[in-house]
This record gives structure tokens, sequence and C-alpha cells, in this order.
């Protein structure tokens, strides 16, 4: 509502400037070119009717082009392009919103949807009431109320002013854009190693930070220098401490969905070394105590297809706090994260050191040999079977 006002009436309704996610992507994809170069604010995403709006405007926001279409003649109507700034709010993450409205309740937003349209938490901001964290001496409702009615009263008045500012110093404004955003970029990543999808959205970070500045030095905002850069840091190291500074998005969501399956559905992992009834759907076993040397002999890993003999050690010692699942199979193991395919996430795992791999080769698998190392795995071959070893305590760690 505030922010709309910046160039229009602060409101939704028919001749509001702030738009509504209560309508079909064809509706939201129409309006990205008419705003293109200005704002296109629209209001609470759990107005979205399914996910397919959620996700699909996303990624046209990202994409920057209309989809192509073809007329009644079966031509090509042409591809619209647009480079527009989008702003919304929702007490939920859009990937949580998209989670809802899905029929199984398991769709996703990939990493192209999270750099197109970061999320900010904004609750976890000092002053995060934002304006009515100084209400005038006013009660919120009253002070809430005399914003709404300033938003649908008095608007317009500082996006024009800004149209006139930039067409007016056009030959200068590239530069001086680029100047501001050197100097914020030096500022909040020159002594950070960011990955390649955060250093996306700390570029767009940067104009909006640019685009702030520049706006208070043509007397337009009311704001001190430097104050828009400022606050476009902080909303950006918030964004850091939320998805950090290298690990890719694929690899947080794996982890992150790895972690929840192991320790939400214990009572599908059937103890190890106990004869115990096999549960319902089990997913694979769990040892909370295990051999010093990964609970394997090191002659008990299948380096190639070769068979191996070792000696077995009675008395080898046991390290307390170890958490060990091993998971039988592809199909056990796609389970646990939900969306990516079982090498996806082996590989993840043993990149972030939870996988226990042997020690040749690129094989995610283990070959366990329960009659060798004196194991008890219910229903699975004493002479051995492959499975995927995860450490529950790393995990966690």
């Amino acid at each position: 509502m505030l922010a709309s006002s910046v160039y229009g009436k602060g409101s939704s309704g028919a001749d509001g400037y702030c738009a509504s996610w209560n309508g079909t992507v064809n509706a939201i994809e129409t309006l990205l070119p008419k705003r293109s170069g200005l704002l296109l604010a629209l209001d609470e995403l759990s107005q979205a009717n399914d996910a397919r709006t959620i996700s699909s405007t996303i990624m046209a926001i990202g994409n920057g082009a209309s989809k192509g279409r073809l007329t009644k003649e079966a031509k090509e109507r042409g591809t619209k392009t647009f480079r527009t700034a989008v702003l919304f709010i929702s007490e939920r993450t859009p990937a949580k919103e998209l989670e809802r409205l899905s029929k199984g309740g398991n769709a996703q937003l990939d990493a192209g949807h999270e750099v197109r349209l970061p999320f900010i938490r904004v609750s976890e901001f000092p002053n995060a009431q934002g304006c009515f964290h100084n209400t005038q001496g006013k009660a919120a409702a009253e002070f809430a109320g005399m914003v709404k009615t300033a938003a649908v009263e008095y608007y317009g008045a500082a996006g024009r002013k800004w149209l006139e500012y930039l067409v007016a110093n056009r030959p200068n404004i590239a530069e001086q854009v680029k100047g501001y955003a050197k100097a914020w970029l030096e500022q909040y990543t020159g002594n950070r190693k960011l990955g390649a999808q955060q250093m996306r959205v700390a570029n767009n970070f940067a104009l909006v930070a640019a685009a702030g500045e520049l706006a208070t030095a043509a007397g337009i905002t009311g704001w001190k220098a430097g104050a828009a850069a400022k606050d476009a840091g902080v909303m950006f190291n918030h964004y850091l401490d939320d998805r950090g500074e290298t690990e890719v998005s694929e690899t947080k969501k794996i982890l992150d969905a790895v972690r929840n399956t192991l320790f939400t559905q214990q009572g599908r992992f059937q103890k190890a070394n106990q004869a115990s009834k096999i549960p319902h759907n089990r997913l694979g076993f769990i040892e909370c105590e295990g051999y010093l040397n990964n609970g394997l002999d090191s002659d008990d890993w299948d380096d190639a297809d070769a068979d191996a003999d070792a000696d077995d050690d009675d008395d080898a010692p046991k390290l307390a706090g170890e958490i060990r699942y091993f998971i039988p199979n592809a199909k056990s193991l796609e389970e646990l994260a939900q969306g990516f395919d079982a090498q996806m996430i082996a590989k993840t795992l043993a990149e972030a050191g939870v996988l226990e791999c042997p020690p040749k080769g690129n094989r995610h698998q283990l070959v366990v040999r329960p009659n060798k190392t004196k194991r008890i795995f219910a229903g699975m071959p004493s002479t051995g079977f492959r499975c995927y070893v995860i450490r529950g305590d790393k995990l966690i760690s």
C-alpha cells in the first residue's frame, strides 16, 4: 500500500496501483510489461489461487519476458520484454505457500525461483514494526488508519518527481548508478566469498540501494544520505543469514529435507542389532553406537565386485554419540528428500561430509556384511548388502 503510493493510488481496487495475486498467471504477466522500469506491488501472497500462479509468475519476473504466444491466425504474437521491480508481502514464505496450495503438498521452489524473487524475513529485523516503530504518539490502530487514508488521498508525487529527474539527468544517470552500486557491493560483498546465486541477488540489492541514494540526492525521499544503502544492506544480510553465503539452494534444501525426515520419522527406522518387529513402511535401520572404524571393517568395503576376506575384531571399541542411518536402496533415499533423485542426494550428502563412502572410487554406497561385523539387520542378507550410510550426528551439527 505505502510502496504503491509512490507511483499511484495506494490500494488494490480498480483504480489502485497495487495489483493482486488473486488472478491468473496471464493477468499478472500482462501487467509486468506495463510496469516496466517501475514498481509492481502485489498484495498478500496468500491471495494466490493456485501453486502454478506463484511458480509461473516468479519465473516470468526473473526472465524479463512474457511467454511466446500465437494469434488466432496461428501467427507469432511477439514476446514482450520488461524489467520490473516486484514487491509483495506474505506471512509465509513462497515455498510454504506453494506447498499449501499444491495438491500433494510437496511442491517446491527451485533455485531459479529463489534467485529471481528472494524472500526477506522482515520480522527478524531490529525495529521490525517498520513505520509502526514510531507512531507519532498515536495508538497503532489510529496511526494505521492515517497511513491508509494518506496512501489513497496523496499519491504519485514522488514517482513523478523521480521520472522527471531521470529524464532531465539522463546522460549522467547510468554512471551515477554504477558508482553507487559498486560502492554498495564493495561494502557488503567485498570481504565475502559468495556463491553465484547469492551474487545475483546482491546485484539486485545494489541496484535498489543505488536508486534510493540517487533519489535522496535529488531531494525526493527526505532521507539522510546513506540511509537507502544501509537499509538495503540490512535486508541483504538477513537474506544471507537465512540463505547462507555460499551454499547453493539445492544443497540447503536437500540437507534440510533429509535432516527433517530422519528426525521426524524415527518410527520408520528399525534398530540395528535387534531382532525386533519390522516397522511398517520401513525406510532403513538406525544404529546409535558404532565401531570406531565407521562400523565396518576396512576389508568389508566393496571397492569393486571383488570379494574380500576380513578378520573379525571382537574387541573393536565403540564410540557413544555416533548415529548411523542405513538406507538400503535409492528409492528409500529419495523419500528422505522428495523432489530430488538419489544420485543428487547422495552426492550432496557426501560433499557435506555426512555420508560414509568407500575410500576408493566415487561410489556412494557401502557394502555392509552383517556376518562379519556381528550385526543384525532383520530381513537383509547376512552375507552383505549395499546401502547408504548417513551419519545422523554429523547432520545435526
